[in-house]
């Protein structure tokens, strides 16, 4: 039997600037950089023996997001991205041998949240 589990935190603060702001739509782009370190645990067992493998992940990644936005108020809204065009990198490390990923093109992945909207005048 094995049981792979992996562990992630991410950090990943971004900034949207809204290209055409009419009163209840915009369209928008979204550019976030994210960082990450975690773990990969492995563990396995055989018969009555049980081996645990640990390596120590780390990642970035930098994305833009294009996207629209409805204005359900003046302080509220809803927003959604179809997609984003990144670049991502991950390194793992097992104290014996590094491994390093890294992808980048379109990504679609679509996404649906809500905003809150403070006016900086």
């Amino acid at each position: 039997e094995a049981i792979y589990k992996t562990t992630m935190t991410t950090i990943a603060p971004f900034a949207s600037y809204y290209f055409i702001n009419e009163e209840r739509f915009a369209l928008f782009g979204k550019l976030g950089v994210g960082f990450g370190f975690g773990k990969n645990t492995y563990e396995t067992t055989a018969g009555s023996t049980t081996v645990t493998d640990e390596e120590d992940l780390s990642s970035f990644e930098v994305a833009l997001r294009p996207g629209v936005a409805v204005h359900l108020s003046e302080r509220f809204g809803m927003t959604a991205t179809i997609g984003a065009l990144g670049y991502s990198s991950t390194k793992s490390d097992d104290g014996t041998t590094e491994n390093k990923t890294s992808n980048y093109g379109l990504y679609l992945s679509p996404s649906l949240g809500f905003g809150i909207y403070f006016k900086l005048k």
